[in-house]
């Protein structure tokens, strides 16, 4: 994934999943899980206003590249 693009919030959180843009892409960020930095490179502006660092796994790209 890569700044400006489309995706879907595909995590199991308890608010309603968002659709979302790619603001930044930073492969320092981290964030601490388990007692880990797991990285969190994509910077997320979510429809609901939300601003959030995520992982790939957390992420579904709706804009393909064919």
């Amino acid at each position: 994934m890569k700044a400006g693009d489309l995706v879907r919030e595909v995590t199991r959180m308890t608010r309603p999943r968002c659709i979302g843009i790619v603001l930044e892409v930073d492969h320092t960020q981290t964030v601490m899980a388990s007692g880990k930095k797991v990285p969190h490179p994509y910077l997320v502006m979510f429809d609901d206003g939300e601003l959030d660092w995520m992982k790939s796994g957390f992420l579904e790209q709706l804009n393909h590249n064919f």
